[in-house]
């Protein structure tokens, strides 16, 4: 049976970069252009959807534990006045989708230094 191979090394790493952009580089170089997939997709529309929207400012403790307590179905998100993805947790509340992603935005969420008023920007 035959070991598979590591790249433990920093010139393994590097010599797998340069492999990486020249397959990079004679794929665009014949026009070969790679479909995303739908996980792909979804990430984009997301991030598009994080990048578009207003920050606001809401008490860091009264986010904390909505998130804590109604983070399942999306309490948090509309707390925060966002409408779309508070949709997506409520719509999704059956699955582990919601919970995964509360436990993401508490992780974000409880280092942030609050103001002399107690609120973060989100």
């Amino acid at each position: 049976m035959k070991k598979k191979e590591r790249l433990d090394s920093p010139e393994d790493i590097k010599k797998f970069l340069e492999l990486e952009n020249e397959l990079q580089k004679t794929k665009e170089a014949y026009g070969i252009e790679e479909k995303e997939t739908l996980l792909q997709k979804f990430a984009g529309w997301y991030q598009n959807l994080i990048n578009s929207r207003e920050k606001r400012l809401v008490s860091r403790k009264t986010y904390i534990w909505l998130a804590v307590l109604t983070g399942w179905m999306g309490g948090h998100r509309f707390y925060t006045h966002q409408y779309k993805t508070a949709l997506i947790y409520l719509l999704t509340c059956w699955a582990g989708f919601p919970f995964a992603m509360t436990v993401v935005d508490l992780m974000i969420v409880i280092p942030m230094k609050p103001d002399e008023n107690g609120k973060v920007l989100i």
